[in-house]
């Protein structure tokens, strides 16, 4: 974890479900101090109807005071858009 007044770098413990993704969204919220992952392409055969691509979202909650951070999975009340493979704006 990087603290910019000291300009100093710290190693953090990490703990919860780790997903294997690639090409994901991300966003860190400095509200909840949480990294959130959306999306992306999993391992091939895995994902919505075993094409990789899926619209989980995943969130880093991160405790500066103790140097750690957990994952979880995220489950919105509204399921909001499937994978899309292709998208074009005309």
């Amino acid at each position: 974890m990087y603290n910019p007044a000291a300009n100093s770098w710290s190693q953090i413990t990490i703990s919860g479900a780790k997903k294997q993704l690639t090409y994901a969204k991300m966003h860190w919220n400095p509200q909840d101090n949480s990294l959130y992952l959306y999306g992306g392409v999993l391992p091939s055969g895995q994902g919505i109807l075993g094409s990789g691509y899926n619209n989980q979202i995943f969130r880093l909650a991160v405790n500066e005071a103790n140097n750690t951070a957990v994952w979880s999975e995220v489950t919105p009340a509204n399921l909001g858009p499937t994978e899309a493979t292709l998208m074009t704006v005309s």
